[in-house]
């Protein structure tokens, strides 16, 4: 089972080819900040013919919104695949998740995209990352049959000392989680970039 993650930056015609792109090299692909509003959540049902997919909004519908939208996930995969799939509710607009499972193989795929460290142990931003990854944790419990897959944008560098590095890091090791970046086999060098001055590994794949 192939899964790739992508941060678009808000989805649009633009990106279209590039998110195809991508589905033609995995099974599961996930979406971080779309941006898009519920109404517009449809379009990503048809990004391709051969995929589905299932999203959540970033924002709440029924306030003004002022400015650009912002945040959103979604999970896209190919029609094809040998197993049931069906959308876990959260209540939680920064994860989307789904439960894979056939006669063989049961898994919960978590996409995440994670609030940014401020690096302030009593913001409003430690208090939703902690609680989000309280949410992880009881899905999987409902979940108990299935192997978990953790992926997305986390907003974490696990090189970097800052607070949610330290709850993450406690987060994977008392649930047996193992961040891909830390394999022997990796060579992740980077996944965001800021003016070509400065990279990190914010986005991650952690498997059970």
């Amino acid at each position: 089972m192939r899964i790739r993650s992508y941060n678009c930056r808000g989805y649009n015609d633009s990106k279209k080819w590039y998110v195809c792109e991508l589905l033609n090299k995995c099974d599961f692909l996930f979406l971080q900040e779309h941006w898009l509003s519920e109404s517009q959540l449809s379009c990503l049902s048809v990004v391709s013919n051969d995929h589905l997919a299932v999203g959540v909004c970033g924002f709440d519908n029924t306030d003004v919104l002022t400015g650009r939208p912002f945040g959103g996930c979604a999970i896209l995969w190919r029609k094809t695949i040998d197993a049931r799939v069906s959308f876990v509710h959260s209540d939680y607009r920064r994860l989307c998740v789904l439960r894979v499972s056939n006669d063989t193989v049961k898994f919960l795929l978590v996409n995440v995209y994670m609030p940014y460290d401020d690096d302030n142990i009593n913001s409003a931003r430690t208090d939703e990352f902690i609680s989000i990854l309280s949410t992880v944790e009881h899905l999987h419990s409902q979940n108990a049959d299935c192997t978990l897959v953790i992926g997305g944008d986390f907003n974490v560098d696990l090189d970097r000392c800052r607070n949610h590095t330290s709850i993450l890091n406690k987060f994977c090791e008392d649930n047996a989680l193992f961040p891909a970046v830390c394999h022997s086999a990796s060579n992740v060098d980077y996944t965001y970039q800021f003016n070509m001055t400065r990279f990190n590994t914010l986005d991650h794949f952690i498997p059970a």
